[in-house]
């Protein structure tokens, strides 16, 4: 117990300290607003936001984003339940290769594509998250939507949660009006072994896949990644 307490002393003055961070894990939550998107009959059987958590695990120019299970009443309200497919995500960031895996009506899919070259605005403006100095950025995509994120130089990985990144730094919180996603915990430990590319699924590109989407589950399906 000592020594758990010391080294959690060590890694916390070490952030504090501006030291650099090239693996660890991250956990995010995810608040989506929906109620704005459905008839107003149904408003009152939907929860304020849908909360959802994920973990990135990553160690020197490897990242992996993966889904977590929700807690049994973060979404559920009476006669309503709120769940997701797993969902995997593989970064090569030396590469600029990302590897997906994820399921739809019953499928399970393999997209392997490139990482996104978003080209931010640095903002400036700071604030901390998880223990972690955060700079500003922001940037308008093609299909409308207004991206804020908050990123730290002390992790040096281009990477962040989904398919986020292209910044100076690990992005820790992305806000795009409706899906805001923030680092909620910081563990200064991983296992190197469990991030692996997933290996399994029909092979299918993005184009592909959000055009499945779509056609399955309606025009104003809602991800943090499609037509970026």
């Amino acid at each position: 117990m000592k020594k758990t307490f010391l080294l959690l002393i060590v890694v916390t003055s070490a952030i504090m300290a501006g030291a650099q961070v090239k693996e660890g894990t991250l956990i995010y939550e995810s608040l989506t607003d929906i109620r704005s998107k459905v008839p107003e009959a149904m408003r009152a059987m939907m929860p304020a936001a849908i909360k959802m958590k994920a973990q990135l695990a990553f160690k020197d120019s490897i990242a992996l984003y993966t889904s977590l299970p929700n807690d049994d009443n973060d979404n559920n309200s009476p006669g309503l339940m709120i769940t997701r497919p797993p969902s995997v995500i593989f970064s090569d960031l030396a590469n600029g290769i990302v590897t997906e895996q994820t399921e739809m009506g019953g499928t399970t899919y393999r997209i392997i594509d490139t990482l996104y070259r978003l080209h931010w605005r640095l903002v400036d403006s700071v604030k901390t998250i998880v223990g972690f100095s955060c700079k500003k950025a922001t940037i308008s995509l093609k299909d409308g939507r207004f991206v804020q994120a908050w990123y730290t130089e002390n992790i040096p990985l281009p990477g962040g949660p989904v398919q986020f990144g292209n910044l100076p730094g690990m992005i820790l919180a992305a806000d795009d009006g409706e899906v805001a996603l923030t680092a909620i915990r910081f563990v200064a430990s991983v296992d190197k072994d469990q991030i692996k590319k997933p290996l399994k699924g029909k092979l299918i590109n993005r184009k592909d896949y959000v055009e499945k989407a779509h056609n399955e589950m309606g025009s104003g399906v809602k991800t943090m990644f499609f037509n970026n």
